[in-house]
């Protein structure tokens, strides 16, 4: 929210919607929360599978026939140690942020959209719509869990799509960052 609010206060976010191109410039940490957030908690856990072609193929040193069906899990790859290091379970933003070609490796492997020829065509527009809506919200209010001692949020998947249940918040407006000059 410090990162937000300094930007709102130098001016480098429009009002009352950012420009895509600002939230790219001026707001790295939060951009990893949303990259550390997809890989954690992917809308799709489940990508389309697809046939192995005529001769097969060679998958992590096995070998796959033709005509049987291949998919990958996004929640699993994105919780893979190899790749994400030995804290691969935990929301760790900074991880976007420490390396830069470790963080390009993070995306090469970011399975959130799908990948290769069958990646989901509305990628662009979700994530245009996923740096500037999220980031309004927080501009305007705060919020914290309202989850009590026996609730339990939990990730939910039903028809291939990951949906949390039993999440709970407080919502208030928050005062509105002015402008320094």
């Amino acid at each position: 929210m410090s990162e937000v609010d300094s930007a709102t206060k130098q001016g480098l976010l429009s009002s009352p919607i950012p420009q895509y191109s600002e939230v790219l410039a001026h707001l790295p940490y939060y951009i990893a929360c949303l990259y550390e957030t997809m890989r954690l908690n992917p809308v799709v856990p489940n990508l389309v599978p697809r046939l192995v072609s005529p001769g097969g193929v060679k998958l992590g040193g096995k070998f796959v026939p033709e005509g049987i069906e291949v998919t990958s899990n996004p929640y699993i790859v994105h919780r893979d140690k190899a790749i994400y290091g030995e804290d691969a379970e935990e929301f760790r933003p900074e991880r976007w942020l420490e390396d830069e070609s470790k963080a390009k490796e993070y995306a090469k492997y970011n399975l959130a959209f799908g990948y290769g020829s069958r990646i989901c065509l509305g990628k662009d527009i979700a994530m245009m719509e996923l740096f500037k809506g999220p980031l309004e919200f927080f501009r305007r209010f705060r919020f914290e869990s309202a989850v009590e001692g026996g609730q339990n949020p939990r990730f939910v998947v039903k028809g291939g799509v990951g949906t949390w249940h039993d999440m709970w918040f407080r919502i208030q407006k928050r005062p509105k960052v002015e402008l320094s000059i």
